[in-house]
Order: C-alpha cells, then structure tokens, then sequence
C-alpha cells in the first residue's frame, strides 16, 4: 500500500488524537489569562449524579484539564466492542457500521467508532451539538484502548445526561459488552477578535 493510500484509509477510519474534541485548534491562552476564564463544563457540578441504567455501568467522571470523561459500559452477551489497534493505529476492530438486525451472528465485534458515530447522529437529531468524536480527556495516546478514553464531545453535562442515556440504549439494544464514553469537553474562552 503506498503512502498516499495508507493516508486516505487512515483518514476513512476512527482519527484518533488525545486532544479536546473540538473541530478546528483553537489558540491556548496564557495560564494567567485562565485565571477569570477557565474551561467552563469541565468539572461535574456539585448536583451532578450519574444515570442509573439497568444493564449498564456509568463511571465516576474523570476530571482532566480540558473536559471530563465518563465511562459507559455494557454488559452484553452477543457482542462486543473491538479494542484491538489496527496496522495504522486506530481501534475498527469489527464491524464499523452497526448491524440492521439484531441477531448476534451479524457482526459479533463492533468498532468503538460505529458506536460513537450513532449516538453523535442521535444527539444532533435532539439538537445537542456534539463537539467531536475520539479520544477524550484525561487519555493517555501511547497506551491501549484503556487509556484512549474514546468518546463523544458535549459542551454541558445537560448534555452528558442525555447522552449517556442514550449510549446505555445503544449498548443495551446491540446488546454489546465493553466501553466508550462521553466526554464535556466545554468552551475555553471566547474573546472578541
């Protein structure tokens, strides 16, 4: 495969960057600067509780410059979340599309991004803005799929809510063991220009 082909099958498959969700690099702002503005959405506030879900497990946020992330894992039995790296580096282990049926001997292994791509499109069908799509804060880019962090952007946890909700439903209706999360990756600043 020539370097040119491996780029365009690269750029078809789940980019992954350990960076805040959001589409275009946004300048950084001196630490001094950050004293008055600060990441907004970031951390949980202090009335946040997780969703409870029959069937799913939703993890404690963690809490990283740039955003939080929040584990939500399904406990399947017919299928799983492929956690395997691909020859570029990716995690498409399996299927990357969803299957229509729901028998499990379509597509046993579901890429994490077949996932994440159907609840982004869920949430912007509510009309929640999703900021992204790939490895969430606090992740560690050199390391396993456990440290990839891999989820959806939301820019507030009225967002998060809604969207770890509708993760446990896909969770539950693939009827998928493993994890991917949701990540509030909020707004840094906005300045006039």
């Amino acid at each position: 495969m020539t370097a040119k082909a491996r780029a365009a099958w690269a750029l078809s498959s789940l980019s992954l960057a350990c960076v805040t969700h959001a589409p275009h690099a946004a300048p950084r702002l001196p630490l001094a600067e950050l004293d008055h503005c600060g990441v907004l959405a970031s951390p949980p506030p202090p009335s946040y509780a997780r969703p409870q879900i029959a069937g799913i497990s939703v993890g404690e946020p963690q809490v990283c410059r740039g955003g939080s992330f929040i584990r939500v894992a399904g406990s399947g039995t017919k299928r799983r979340i492929g956690t395997e790296r691909d020859p570029h580096g990716g995690f498409n282990q399996g299927c990357r599309e969803l299957p229509s049926a729901s028998g499990a001997s379509e597509c046993p292994i579901i890429a994490p991004g077949a996932v994440l791509h159907e609840l982004a499109d869920e949430l912007r069908a509510r009309g929640i803005e999703v900021n992204g799509i790939g490895g969430g804060p606090c992740c560690g880019h050199r390391g396993g799929y456990d440290d990839w962090n891999l989820s959806v952007g939301v820019l507030s946890w009225a967002a998060a809510d809604t969207a770890i909700r509708l993760l446990g439903e896909l969770l539950i209706h693939y009827d998928l063991s493993g994890y991917v999360g949701v990540a509030v990756v909020g707004i840094e600043c906005a300045h006039d220009l």
